[in-house]
């Protein structure tokens, strides 16, 4: 994919092919692969210390745990993934099944 670059007065403006907007990531062709790879590593980081403390929690204890470390990465803008392919929020849905 050509990158177009644009002039605006004597500055030459180059287009990232991923930018940042409020902790969201868009990539140039709106396929949302990079957000659901930093949602996805965001939540598997967070369940490694939940599942080494589980055996020393109520099921009802490491259900909150879970909710409020992991589970939250994936509700947060979840609302940018409209559209997005079925392989890319089947990742997603790896990532959820693991913390159960």
């Amino acid at each position: 994919m050509t990158l177009v670059t644009m002039m605006f007065g004597v500055e030459n403006i180059i287009p990232k092919s991923v930018v940042n907007n409020l902790g969201a990531y868009f990539d140039s062709t709106l396929m949302m692969e990079h957000q659901v790879q930093a949602v996805t590593r965001s939540m598997y980081y967070n369940i490694r210390p939940v599942a080494k403390v589980k055996p020393h929690l109520t099921s009802e204890a490491c259900a909150k745990a879970i909710n409020a470390t992991v589970l939250s990465h994936l509700d947060y803008q979840n609302g940018v993934l409209v559209g997005a392919s079925d392989t890319t929020i089947r990742k997603l849905q790896v990532a959820q099944n693991s913390a159960a």
